[in-house]
Parts: C-alpha cells; structure tokens; sequence
C-alpha cells in the first residue's frame, strides 16, 4: 500500500514523521512519501522520506494567519504558484496513492478531499483550549470543518480530551489517543552535560524562526540583571548549529567567556552562571531543565507536556506576538506564566521565575496540568495501531 503523509509546518513535519515511524514497523512492506505544504520538508529528506512535490519556504514562516502584511508577503514570494504545484502533483500520482494521512490543522485533509481517498487526521494544532472565552464558539472546529470531516467519513485524532469530547459531541469521528507532539522529545544518552545537581537548571528556548537570535538577545538583558540568591545554569536551545557562533559572539560582549567549544555545544562563564548553547539537544535540554523561559511555540508547548513550567513574554515579530502568546497561554494554562508586556523588568521575569522554581504547590499543578492536558508518551503508536486496525480490507 502506499501512504501519503500531509503536513503545513515544521512541527507537524516532525509529529508526521515520529508515525511514519510506527507505519513502517506496523506495516514494513508499505511505501510512504509526504507532501510539506508549508516549510522546507528538510525533517522528511533528512530522513529519506520523499517528497512528491518541491517544498517552499514561506516569508511568514507559516504564520501569515498572524498578520495580513505576512500572508501579502507570501503571495509575492509565489504562494499561489506553489499551490497551483503541488496540486498538480497529487493529481498526477492519484492512481499511486491508497491512503493519506493528514498531520496539523484542516488544511492537509484538502488533500485527501482532492484525491477521495480514505484518511486519517491527526488535529495537532487545533484545541478547544484556545477558545476565548469572551466569544461564543463552541468548538475550534468550525462548522464548515466540521462538515467537511463528516462528509469525507474522517477519523479526527484531536490534541486533547476536550476537543475530542466537543467533537464528538458534535457528531464528528474523533478518539482521543494522546498527543504525538511529546513522541518529537528525543533525548542523547550519549550527551554529558556535567551539570551540578544544587544549581537550578533553567532552559532558554528563543524559537526557530528567522527572529530567534532577537529573542535570544532581548531573553538575555533580562537574565543577566536578575538577582539570584545562587548560581544558574542555562541550558540554551540553538535551531542551527550554524548560530552557535554568532549567539556566542553576542555573549562574548556582555562579560561572558567560553569555557569549552564544539560545534554543537559550546559553555560559556560569567562571574556566577553558566551558560550551555546547544544544537540538536533539545531533548537533553527538556529533560535536564527545572524551568523555561521561552518564546516558542512547539517548544513550550513540549516543555508544558511533560511538566516543566514555562515563562514567556510576546517578543519577536515573527511568532511570539502578544496574539500569539496569548493564545498560549488560553492552551496551556497554569503551565505557562504568560507576562503580557514586551518590554519586562528583570525584577518581573526572576518573581516568575522564583515561584517556577521553588513553589512546590505551583509545581504540582503544573504536572497535573501537563497529563490533562497532553496525556502521556506514546501517542504515535496508539494512533498509527488504530490507523492500522480500521485500515479496510480494501485496501490491503
């Protein structure tokens, strides 16, 4: 059988690929090959899946939602005609596809639609918990989507239960199997990052968009000026270990010395602190950390999902906006200490921070928040099993 896996960004690039994964243990004999509506499908080439169209990489980086200047920006830089592509690649290979498989918003189930073949949906970008409850919506399904999803018989695997319950309370085909977003963690056991267990450990997570590197810097003035009672150590998430050197140059001018240098881990030493850039560690960087202080998006989300609290401030003019912190914020709850001000005293960032990391009260409810709200590891799996065992005989 040959499956087709639809995904619009590099998130849900990742979350397709960890049930490719599981397709292929499942079902080895299968062909698979992905469409990245939105990006540069780098994960899937990396990993030698193909691609059955030419990737683009939008202006907005997939936020033009955010910003009508940005969705303007992508249409200049072709969007239409990439559009125009990539459908006339899945009509061409209609014959060769038996099964599509659509990772993010509604978006990638187009594809299916187009082709009418049978399919799965995996809804990691839409939740119930976004809603604002100043307005009336009931579901972050519309009724146009929802209909959609009725009428091409989709099975809907929604991000959290209480999508899933409003879903089906709404006569949509949903089950609730977890979310695969915590699956994309992965941890080097090979990594020794020689951490002192009394220092308190705090993750840096300036994103992995075109503004990163601003974030990074802005993130930076304000750490450097907090008060702590005794030394910290940052555990700094690089997207590119390209950056490494030009985040330690902006280091380098503000009383920070290297003490160890690789090209993808390099430490750096002030007079108290330490500070770890670090590229394709991101994993170790979770797993290791007590706190975030973060201005991205999957990144606190994954930080969130597996009980870590996250500190955030809109900042950036690619992603974290205040809109998008917001919006954040409403999704993950009492795991994020959203401050809703682009401009923040250090004295501000080290009250959350305090509380982050010493208020075992707030900690607790952070764990509770994450299972409630992102469930546990595993997801691919369940998901992709029960993909499999709805599969008809059809097909087979």
């Amino acid at each position: 059988m040959n499956v087709l896996f639809v995904s619009n960004g590099e998130a849900e690039d990742a979350i397709a690929l960890s049930l490719i994964r599981y397709w292929l243990y499942f079902r080895e004999e299968d062909r698979v090959a992905a469409l990245a509506i939105a990006g540069t499908g780098k994960q899937y080439l990396a990993n030698d899946i193909p691609l059955i169209s030419q990737p683009m990489q939008m202006p907005s980086n997939g936020f033009a939602y955010q910003n009508w200047r940005l969705l303007y920006q992508d249409f200049e830089a072709g969007l239409f005609s990439h559009i125009r592509r990539q459908y006339k690649s899945l009509k061409k290979l209609s014959n060769q596809i038996d099964y599509i498989v659509g990772v993010g918003d509604i978006v990638p189930v187009i594809a299916s639609r187009i082709l009418k073949k049978p399919s799965s949906f995996v809804g990691c970008a839409m939740s119930d918990y976004y809603i604002n409850p100043q307005k009336s919506t009931t579901s972050s399904y519309s009724g146009l989507k929802r209909s959609f999803l009725k009428n091409m018989n989709t099975l809907v695997f929604p991000r959290d239960l209480l999508t899933t319950n409003n879903l089906i309370r709404l006569g949509v085909r949903a089950e609730y199997l977890g979310n695969p977003m915590l699956d994309c963690i992965q941890y080097n056991k090979n990594l020794d990052l020689k951490l002192n267990p009394e220092n308190h450990i705090i993750a840096i997570l300036p994103g992995s968009h075109d503004d990163a590197r601003n974030n990074f810097r802005i993130i930076m003035s304000l750490v450097e000026k907090m008060k702590f009672d005794k030394p910290l150590i940052f555990l700094v998430a690089v997207a590119d270990k390209e950056d490494i050197p030009r985040y330690g140059k902006d280091l380098s001018k503000s009383n920070w010395f290297i003490q160890k240098s690789s090209p993808r881990h390099t430490v750096w030493k002030n007079n108290k602190d330490q500070l770890h850039l670090l590229s394709g560690y991101f994993g170790n960087i979770l797993m290791t950390s007590h706190a975030v202080i973060g201005t991205s998006g999957t990144g606190n989300e994954q930080a969130a999902g597996i009980g870590i609290p996250v500190i955030s401030f809109p900042c950036g003019s690619i992603q974290y906006t205040k809109r998008f912190g917001e919006a954040q914020k409403r999704l993950l709850g009492k795991s994020l200490s959203y401050i809703n001000n682009s401009s923040p005293s250090s004295d501000l960032l080290l009250k959350h921070l305090n509380i982050a990391l010493t208020n075992t009260q707030y900690r607790e409810q952070v764990k509770n928040n994450a299972i409630e709200r992102f469930g546990d590891f595993g997801a691919s799996e369940r998901i992709v099993s029960r993909i499999v065992q709805t599969l008809s005989p059809q097909i087979n």
